[in-house]
């Protein structure tokens, strides 16, 4: 698993997927602490803090993670924070209507436009409620920089009892993408992504792991630089956004 856009989808089932997303995420605390950011959130009387860890080599890639284990929201809003993770950071395994990417751009305010296409994984992952689509994802960066477009097989799982659940994002080719846009005002990046979500009750940890390449005339130090604070903001955001959703 790395950000090499995958050509062809042969042999690729769910079990497997999980399986490797699982053992993945449960290496992520035992990387780098390479930084801390810490964010005003509705839901906080004190500023929610998200770990960033990093590898710089696995599967010929780097890698960056974030980690929230969210002990500064009071015990009472824990539930209540989970249920909005579940609904919508993870969203549905039923319908593209209500998925994750539908929810996730609502809230990561550089994407501005999704294709999405319903695809079936073989070989469904044992214990888990299972969901799969292709996905074409396009990105707003900064001036000067272009477009970027962003295509990957997703595949959502959840756990029956509602304790456990991933979003695994697989870099593919935009050649397996039914319809694929053929306009050019648009660079090709690529990323694969591993999200992982775990509440037993009284803890909630939210993990998301992801290795990248932009692209273009990005140097790669300087992704590298931008990605912490990237994927870190995405916290705040999302707290942000679903409370009013809620609301």
């Amino acid at each position: 698993m790395n950000s090499t856009p995958l050509k062809s989808l042969e042999g690729i089932t769910s079990q497997n997927l999980v399986k490797e997303a699982a053992t993945l995420a449960e290496l992520v605390l035992s990387w780098k602490l390479a930084g801390q950011f810490k964010y005003d959130v509705p839901q906080c009387p004190d500023k929610v803090v998200v770990d960033i860890h990093v590898k710089e080599e696995l599967n010929n890639d780097y890698w960056v993670a974030r980690v929230n284990e969210f002990e500064e929201v009071p015990n009472a809003g824990v539930a209540s924070l989970w249920k909005q993770l579940l609904q919508y950071s993870i969203g549905s395994t039923e319908s593209l209507d209500t998925c994750h990417t539908v929810y996730e751009e609502d809230y990561i305010e550089e994407i501005f436009k999704h294709n999405l296409h319903p695809y079936e994984l073989p070989e469904p992952a044992s214990g888990y409620h299972c969901f799969t689509y292709l996905t074409e994802l396009f990105y707003k960066l900064q001036w000067p920089l272009k477009v970027r477009r962003f295509c990957n097989l997703v595949h959502i799982v959840k756990s029956p009892d509602e304790k456990r659940a991933f979003v695994i994002s697989l870099a593919v080719d935009p050649s397996l993408i039914p319809n694929a846009s053929k306009e050019t005002h648009f660079v090709d990046g690529q990323f694969t992504s591993v999200e992982r979500l775990e509440y037993d009750g009284e803890d909630l940890q939210w993990l998301m792991t992801t290795c990248s390449d932009a692209n273009g005339m990005v140097p790669g130090w300087i992704a590298k630089k931008a990605l912490n604070s990237a994927i870190a903001k995405d916290v705040p955001s999302f707290m942000n956004w679903a409370l009013k959703k809620k609301e």
